[in-house]
């Protein structure tokens, strides 16, 4: 249960700290742009929401309810990957050859990510639970993880190019790097704050972002 608490807490804070963003209203273009935002930070919240449900389910052994929850959370992962590049482009308006990049890099690992969740339901090939129910990770799992991170850091390191090349848009354009959008509501800004390796906690459990 205890495991449980860092998604409750995540998911209330994301909703107090958003709820001028989540009860957008208006038609301007800077609504619209901030609707794409709303749509990411839904798409986090449901998968805090896993997330937290997962602990609960751990904690009274129920396998075959985790395994659909770890799906679930996976596929809300996979979704909100693809609402940030949507959002980190609509907000940038920079139209360059990097935005088309990560246009189709966004749906790339998007569909590449809900076929692997797809195939694990009939082959293991991104997680799995023992006959003793401990939670384990396949290479595919690993795999996505990489691309994930490598996205999030081009992705910084565009931003913040695009904030020193146009100086009278710095904390407009600042904002749409890690610091908003990103790093403080994606699941990787967690990966230290989740499921340690070892200590008091039960053998299923590796660092959360590895789920």
């Amino acid at each position: 249960m205890t495991y449980s608490i860092i998604g409750i807490l995540a998911g209330i804070i994301l909703v107090i700290t958003n709820r001028d963003v989540l009860w957008l209203t208006g038609s301007s273009k800077a609504a619209q742009i901030q609707r794409k935002y709303r749509s990411f930070l839904l798409a986090v919240l449901a998968y805090y929401i896993t997330d937290a449900l997962w602990g609960i389910l751990d904690a009274h052994h129920l396998t075959s309810l985790q395994f659909i929850d770890t799906t679930l959370y996976f596929a809300a992962m996979a979704v909100l990957v693809l609402l940030w590049t949507r959002y980190v482009i609509a907000y940038l308006e920079a139209n360059t050859a990097f935005d088309t990049m990560l246009w189709y890099g966004g749906w790339a690992f998007f569909g590449f990510e809900i076929i692997i969740i797809i195939s694990n339901l009939f082959f293991p090939v991104m997680f799995w639970f023992d006959g003793s129910g401990v939670y384990h990770t396949a290479v595919l799992r690993h795999a996505t993880l990489y691309v994930q991170i490598l996205m999030f850091l081009l992705t910084s390191l565009y931003t913040f190019g695009i904030t020193f090349k146009t100086k009278g848009k710095v904390w407009r354009t600042a904002e749409a790097s890690w610091f908003k959008p990103g790093f403080d509501h994606l699941p990787f800004s967690r990966l230290f704050l989740s499921e340690p390796v070892g200590g008091p906690f039960p053998a299923r459990r590796t660092a959360r972002y590895f789920r």
